[in-house]
């Protein structure tokens, strides 16, 4: 049987409070978002590389329209729950290297398990759901990877969920980025870029671009108690380092996923000798 959308007043109450942010607001996130660097991506290169990378795309994706219905729930029509994952695996002169990089993407994405099946299982779990758990079975997702940026000594890879749980006020949209080292497949840390001595006056950097380059949304840093920290997703770029915040994390819902760009020139003094930005 095809199940349709779930809909309640518990739903209705939901979105209401998700909309609590004014329209005004909304229309600066999404001023923001359009000009943000979230979805910055490259194309493929047309010339080689020295290290030989390239990469190929390939989509999986899985639905199931046939979940039965529960006595406790209203629907309207043609709900299915579906999962599409748009991968992307890499491939180098080092193909050891290549292989580790390829893994980690996988990882990333199913959580534990890392190889091509494991997206393939991933995938198809989805015709596996039921009604029993509406927040864990019945959904619907796209997961998204591209490349951010790169040169010769690094690999800054985007994945993103765009996730819709039935019976929710509204999706979440979450992003990881994967900055890799491309000599060795080996993730790249703050650690490797910064100083220990260096993070307060980064921290400190960080938030005073951050308020000049985002609109005031009410950022909780700012009205609560709440310090500002730096995001834990951060994005390697060949013109600097960009912090990005998850929805919640800083701020309302219509804030969407807030960042801030550091240029090299501006943190240069904070950082170590390191083989991705070189002095």
């Amino acid at each position: 049987m095809r199940m349709g959308r779930f809909f309640s007043t518990s739903m209705v109450l939901l979105l209401v409070a998700a909309v609590s942010c004014t329209s005004s607001a909304k229309k600066e996130a999404k001023k923001n978002n359009d000009t943000t660097g979230q979805t910055k991506k490259i194309d493929q290169p047309t010339k080689p590389l020295p290290t030989g990378l390239g990469w190929k795309k390939q989509t999986f994706k899985a639905e199931n329209c046939d979940i039965q219905a529960t006595d406790e729930m209203d629907y309207v029509e043609d709900w299915c729950s579906q999962r599409t994952v748009e991968l992307l695996t890499v491939r180098l002169n080092d193909v050891a290297v290549a292989h580790k990089i390829n893994q980690r993407i996988t990882k990333a994405i199913t959580g534990n398990s890392s190889g091509i099946d494991a997206i393939s299982k991933y995938v198809n779990k989805v015709k596996e759901t039921n009604a029993t758990d509406l927040e864990e079975n019945l959904f619907q997702e796209t997961i998204t990877c591209w490349v951010r940026d790169t040169n010769d000594r690094f690999l800054s890879l985007g994945i993103a969920s765009d996730y819709y749980a039935l019976g929710a006020a509204h999706g979440v949209f979450s992003l990881q980025v994967l900055n890799i080292d491309l000599s060795t497949g080996n993730k790249i840390s703050l650690d490797n870029l910064f100083e220990p001595s260096g993070f307060r006056a980064l921290t400190a950097l960080a938030k005073k671009k951050f308020l000049q380059q985002n609109e005031d949304l009410g950022w909780w840093f700012t009205t609560d108690d709440q310090p500002f920290e730096l995001a834990e997703v951060f994005a390697l770029e060949r013109k600097g380092i960009r912090f990005i915040y998850q929805q919640y994390e800083i701020g309302p819902y219509c804030a969407g996923l807030p960042e801030v760009f550091l240029s090299k020139e501006e943190v240069t003094s904070l950082l170590k000798d390191n083989p991705y930005w070189p002095k």
